[in-house]
């Protein structure tokens, strides 16, 4: 950060800046030459009231004198240069979710997460009073940080807990907002429709209060009102919880042993109790500065989308295949012969998935999301095939690590998130009012505004390193296993810091880093870099690398004999010259195109400047390395397939590749039938095993699979918008009328459901009497037998009484008589010490807190 000295205003590295002469820039670094501090920015050019990049291809900063800077992002977001959106929308957003990025704190099977949080925001809010000290190693100079919390990503019954909210199966399902109710609401024409779009939105300041209330009312004694408000607003907190059954205990306890209590005497001592600890009885999370649990806790695409929206999807498609070994085993072919090129998943195993239909994780559902439209077109009703539709397209809009034009994504967004919801209610109305991540998915274009693009808070990230803890625990003897846990982990974190030449403060105040022998060794070592869980990236070649395949390198081919050849723009290339076969080409995006892969390229025959195709031959020049790329070439549809819903490649020159693209045979207009066989591989052996495969038939039309996770911002950007403006299922203005219809049909079988239920409720019960008929009768003669609060009994003068104690006191027990009588006693000393017991219980839970 550089301070400006004339006007005070703060420039940021990686934040957009204004200079004298009104030009923009991205300051990179701030660095001294010669005396003067200077930038190193990138050029920014303002073209249609957007601000870009001079020059994206070569991005290479330029040394700008601090004098020259204008004007910070601050002010040129309140004079409207620069609209108001989430600082996290940038191209660095997406993280690279690998080991070693992940950093591990703590595990314990003991404690709850809200309280493990206590101990890590005690130490955060340290960084706010005395920031934290480090060493800059690229400018080899002291610097400060203080530590604020961003996100809380985790599935969705922690997140409300970490929200203090009482969970999914509540009448207030929501942690976001206040939507929900009772079931009869939800069932309404008013309540159903409410659960389409977010509610008044809940705050901490709420949360806080109710909480607070929950332990006032623990001070009477009574849970039932505790319960019914806690239902009402839908605010519970486990660690609260703890509190209200010590407070309703102790409450119990001074009003059963203390004759004739005084009520304003018992509530002083527990409210006096309450008031000295009530900072550490409530969620820590509420109170952490710079941080809203409801507003924080952003959908995570793991849970509420893989495993939530589209396993419902995939348990309609399946459950009426069980009988029907005819369609399962359709479903495994069709899979199996998807070529999943452009896609990058690991290859689809669909047998697997077939038998395992209800055990399935993120990752095969993650296949599923992409190919489902192209194997269950005629496998499942349309309705559903419709939802697979519009599931796709909205997965594939999620997925983007990087966001152009928010206001059109986030208008995008919303669409596919109504036509979603949308189709499951015409499909089975009860999902809305049942499923709370079906109303939690309409918070995305909230989150997106807020956080940038939601796969960089997709849990995903981290979850597939939970097996780290296993082993940090694997040679503790389990007395202490997550303080075990957490040495190892802290040794892990240390060797980290070592190996990659981090600097630490050394005992005589200087800073220091490991010798350049051990920092080459992580370097060197795959088995250091394997046990610290770093991957190292593919080497990255400019854009047009080949890779010349090993026979073809001592025996070049002559020009005549290529495909090549015969291309529209022969005449570019020399007819007597020799050519090196290659295996694959390296792509503008990084990433290697083989023979056959589909790719969109520049090219200066086209109108559009880009065309579409497949790799037919890639070939080098053996004598000035000339590369040719022979593509069977593609146009673009004007429409959309009529019934896939995606744009489609028809078949109708130096082309520069620029990425792979996904793709699907369109199996359904060509009637392709699974005609074919191949060999099955084992442990790398090809066997005489086989199993069935698609032959596609010759078809000159192919379909540009827009439900592909992989690269879809980047094909976003070549397709015309009329290809990609997603479209509305229902129309707007008949979404609500819609929903009333919902509503009415769902009430009314939902009617018929309860009474059914209430008819063999009855005849169980009466089944159960004619079989026990002195059963009914024990129950009346009990005049305490439908409390609501076990052991508590209302006396006629309004006191409250231990019911089992009265009970005791009347029957003729001696012993329980000189019980009573020594209880009386000593009554006074248990009242005296009742609130000092309770406040060194919370002080015990804030110790154990401290210890985590």
């Amino acid at each position: 950060m550089f301070v400006h000295p004339s006007n005070g205003k703060h420039f940021y590295v990686k934040e957009i800046a204004q200079l004298e002469d009104n030009s923009y820039v991205i300051p990179l670094r701030w660095v001294i030459r010669k005396g003067s501090l200077c930038a190193d920015a990138y050029l920014m050019k303002l073209i249609d009231g957007k601000l870009t990049l001079s020059d994206e291809s070569v991005r290479t900063p330029v040394s700008i004198s601090s004098t020259q800077f204008k004007d910070d992002l601050q002010t040129m977001k309140k004079t409207g240069v620069v609209p108001e959106v989430s600082e996290s929308v940038k191209p660095f957003a997406a993280i690279n979710p690998q080991e070693f990025n992940v950093h591990f704190l703590s595990a314990s099977q003991h404690t709850l997460a809200t309280e493990q949080y206590a101990a890590v925001k005690d130490m955060m809010c340290a960084t706010h009073a005395r920031p934290a000290e480090a060493f800059d190693c690229m400018s080899k100079s002291r610097c400060r940080f203080r530590i604020y919390q961003n996100s809380e990503p985790a599935d969705n019954p922690m997140q409300s807990e970490l929200c203090a909210h009482i969970g999914g199966q509540g009448s207030k399902n929501c942690r976001r907002c206040m939507v929900g109710g009772t079931t009869q609401y939800k069932e309404s024409p008013e309540g159903y429709h409410s659960l389409f779009s977010p509610g008044d939105p809940r705050t901490v300041k709420y949360t806080s209060d109710l909480l607070k209330t929950q332990l006032q009312l623990s001070i009477k004694g009574v849970k039932k009102p505790i319960g019914e408000l806690q239902t009402a607003t839908g605010v519970k907190d486990k660690v609260c919880e703890v509190f209200i059954e010590q407070f309703i205990k102790a409450s119990k306890e001074m009003r059963t042993r203390i004759p004739r209590p005084s009520e304003a005497r018992i509530e002083a001592e527990l409210k006096s109790t309450l008031k000295s600890n009530e900072e550490n009885i409530l969620n820590p999370l509420l109170s952490m500065p710079g941080f809203d649990p409801h507003l924080d806790t952003p959908v995570e695409l793991l849970h509420t989308i893989l495993l939530g929206v589209n396993k419902y999807a995939w348990h309609m498609s399946h459950t009426p295949w069980k009988n029907l070994k005819d369609k399962q085993s359709q479903f495994v072919v069709r899979l199996q012969s998807i070529d999943i090129k452009g896609l990058n998943i690991p290859p689809i195993q669909a047998k697997y998935i077939m038998n395992y239909a209800g055990s399935l994780i993120g990752r095969q559902f993650k296949a599923l999301i992409q190919t489902a439209s192209f194997v269950l077109y005629d496998l499942v009703p349309p309705l559903v095939f419709e939802l697979w539709k519009a599931l796709g397209a909205l997965s594939h809009v999620l997925w983007y690590p990087e966001i152009d034009d928010m206001d059109t994504y986030v208008d995008d967004l919303q669409i596919l998130i109504d036509n979603v919801l949308d189709i499951f209610a015409v499909i089975e109305p009860s999902r809305m009012v049942t499923k709370a991540k079906m109303h939690i998915l309409t918070h995305a274009p909230f989150d997106a505004r807020r956080f940038g693009p939601l796969i960089g808070e997709c849990t995903e990230n981290y979850e597939s390193y939970n097996g780290v803890f296993r082993q940090c625990s694997i040679f503790s003897n389990h007395r202490a296993p997550s303080r075990d846990i957490a040495k190892q982990l802290g040794c892990i974190e240390g060797s980290k810091q070592r190996f990659t030449g981090g600097f630490w403060k050394a005992s005589d105040g200087e800073w220091v880093q490991a010798g350049p022998g051990l920092r080459e060794c992580f370097t060197r070592d795959s088995i250091v870099q394997d046990g610290l869980g770093w991957v190292p990236e593919r080497k990255k070649y400019p854009a047009g690398t080949v890779q010349v395949t090993g026979k073809s390198q001592e025996t070049p081919v002559s020009w005549s004999s290529t495909a090549s050849s015969k291309a529209v723009n022969k005449q570019l290339f020399g007819a007597n010259t020799l050519w090196y076969k290659c295996s694959n080409i390296e792509t503008e995006s990084h990433e290697l195109a083989l023979h056959a892969s589909w790719i969109l390229a520049k090219s200066p025959l086209a109108e559009s400047g880009y065309v579409i195709g497949r790799i037919l031959e890639i070939l080098k020049n053996s004598s000035n390395g000339t590369i040719s790329v022979a593509i069977d070439r593609y146009e673009l549809g004007q429409n959309l397939h009529a019934f896939f819903d995606m744009p489609t490649l028809l078949r109708p020159h130096g082309e520069e590749t620029i990425l792979d693209v996904p793709y699907d045979h369109d199996c359904r207009t060509a009637n392709c039938k699974a005609t074919g066989t191949r060999h099955v591989v084992q442990e790398r052996q090809l066997t005489d095993n086989t199993v069935s495969e698609i032959e596609h038939q010759e078809v000159h039309a192919y379909i540009l699979n827009t439900h592909c996770l992989h690269n879809g911002y980047l094909l976003r950007r070549f397709l015309p918008r009329s290809l990609t403006k997603p479209r509305r299922y229902i129309p707007e203005t008949d979404r609500e009328a819609k929903h009333t219809e919902f509503a009415n049909s769902l009430h009314s079988k939902m009617d018929d459901r309860r009474a059914q239920t209430k008819t063999k409720r009855a005849e169980k019960r009466d089944a159960t009497t004619a079989e026990h008929p002195t059963a009914s009768g024990d129950l009346e003669d009990n005049p305490d037998s439908g409390d609501e609060d076990e052991g508590v009994a209302v006396a006629a003068s309004g006191t409250v009484l231990d019911t089992q104690s009265s009970q005791t006191t009347r029957r003729p027990n001696t012993r329980a008589q000189r019980q009573q009588s020594k209880s009386r006693t000593d009554a006074e000393n248990i009242e005296t010490n009742n609130h000092d017991n309770l406040g060194e219980s919370v002080a015990n839970t804030r110790r154990k807190r401290k210890r985590v």
